[in-house]
């Protein structure tokens, strides 16, 4: 099976497409997404990257 984000680094955009892929209509925690969607992307071959901040999480999960 191909990844299409092999080799590539966790963008907020690649994190985004993720996000509804692993968890379409779940409820689930900032930290729970940000974990999955980390090992989902570099288990299938994508880089994690030195610097990528999940600040961009923080408006979706206010109240």
């Amino acid at each position: 099976m191909d990844y299409k984000f092999s080799g590539l680094e966790l963008t907020p955009a690649i994190f985004r497409e993720l996000l509804l892929q692993l968890f379409d209509g779940k409820q689930f925690s900032r930290q729970d997404a940000i974990a999955k969607v980390k090992k989902y992307h570099f288990d299938h071959g994508g880089l994690l990257g030195k610097h990528l901040m999940f600040r961009f999480l923080k408006r979706p999960f206010r109240n």
